[in-house]
């Protein structure tokens, strides 16, 4: 709207918001403890930097954003790129050591021992 300005304060602060912190957006569903994992190795990763979460928020198109405060100094491409490369590595490896993945069903395991005992039998 034309008729309404923003005080230099009211700029000011939008400014700052902006400037000190790092959105990153995930299109799919977000695993909230490899979130966490990945937000603490990244506050590891750049411990000067004071690196803090600022919120996580849910969009209409079912995307989340985490938003992460930086201190304005920091490289915020840099932060966005190592937090996801994290949070992806973690969810990776949750998939791939998934034991409840691995389970083989009980009766998938009676069949391969009866078909193992029949083929003994028949040498």
């Amino acid at each position: 709207n034309q008729q309404e300005s923003l005080s230099s304060l009211e700029f000011k602060t939008i400014l700052h918001n902006l400037m000190d912190s790092v959105d990153v957006t995930f299109n799919e569903d977000l695993n909230w403890s490899i979130m966490l994992k990945a937000f603490e190795s990244l506050q590891r990763k750049y411990q000067f930097h004071k690196i803090q979460l600022k919120s996580v928020e849910a969009n209409s198109n079912f995307r989340f954003i985490v938003k992460i405060r930086v201190q304005p100094s920091t490289e915020n491409a840099l932060i966005s790129q190592s937090f996801r490369q994290e949070y992806d590595l973690l969810a990776l490896g949750k998939q791939k050591f998934n034991p409840a993945k691995h389970v083989i069903p009980v009766s998938v395991k009676q069949n391969s021992q009866q078909e193992l005992l029949n083929s003994y039998e028949q040498n």
